[in-house]
């Protein structure tokens, strides 16, 4: 079996699913085919993909280092996938510029910062209209009264589709 051309070591097989492991991937972000060769039957590809994301909570996201500390401006660019699984501390602000970042739903998260930035066709998901949320999703945001203002950003919609979201706004 593989994905995007790597090697992925079969674990388990039942009738509707396969679990296996992947290699490494030289790359961040990629959606990718998945190609299951069958001995004695060639090869099966459906029409659904794979994609290698990265873990917030994983240094090898941040280039080996630890997660961002208090006070980082956090930018996630160029197509990559985050998957937020952690509470923050206080970060000075979260980017996402042409990228995605996905609150992990398997627990509850809580997204921390002065200001958050989602552009450039950027997204940030909190569940989908198909799968809401099922966990706590917190996002607050700090500030103070001589907080900088940031330029006036031009909004077509903000559109919440989960079970429960929490919205705090600190001034200290």
């Amino acid at each position: 079996m593989s994905i995007a051309g790597v090697s992925c070591s079969v674990q388990s097989v039942s009738p509707t699913t396969i679990t296996c492991f992947t290699g490494s991937y030289s790359q961040t972000t990629v959606q990718a085919p998945v190609i299951v060769s069958v001995v004695n039957g060639g090869n099966a590809i459906g029409s659904f993909q794979f994609q290698y994301i990265d873990l917030w909570s994983s240094p090898w996201t941040w280039g080996g280092e630890a997660p961002p500390d208090e006070g980082t401006i956090v930018s996630i660019d160029s197509g990559k996938t985050v998957y937020f699984d952690t509470t923050t501390p206080i970060l000075k602000a979260v980017i996402v510029d042409n990228a995605t970042l996905i609150f992990d739903d398997n627990q509850d998260v809580a997204l921390n910062a002065e200001y958050i930035l989602v552009v450039n066709g950027g997204r940030l998901q909190v569940g989908t209209e198909t799968a809401p949320f099922q966990h706590n999703a917190v996002i607050t945001m700090y500030g103070q009264l001589r907080s900088i203002e940031l330029p006036i950003c031009k909004i077509s919609h903000v559109s919440i589709k989960m079970k429960k979201i929490h919205f705090e706004y600190f001034s200290f």
